[in-house]
């Protein structure tokens, strides 16, 4: 049987970027920095923790949650010292 808690309005800015507030993190069961899925299903914005579980990620696509890529995309993000470009994030990608 699904929870639900109380609907709350968060906002997307102009990035892209939404802010979770403490009780959809709390429900959630996240805190810090955390992996989220995404999905849209019947016009509904779904999230679920990431976790360990890669298993819905394509194989393919699974390096990109390795503990290595992550660290290059911080160590990029703390050399740039502002936010990344998709640019940016393209040299991250295997070729």
């Amino acid at each position: 049987m699904a929870t639900r808690t109380k609907t709350t309005m968060i906002i997307m800015d102009a990035d892209g970027r939404l802010t979770l507030p403490p009780e959809l993190r709390d429900a959630l069961d996240v805190e810090g920095e955390t992996w989220l899925f995404a999905e849209v299903i019947d016009h509904r914005l779904v999230l679920r923790p990431a976790g360990e579980d890669l298993t819905n990620v394509p194989e393919d696509d699974r390096w990109l949650y390795t503990p290595e890529h992550i660290a290059e995309v911080r160590q990029a993000w703390d050399e740039d010292g502002s936010h990344l470009t998709n640019r940016d994030l393209l040299r991250f990608l295997p070729e």
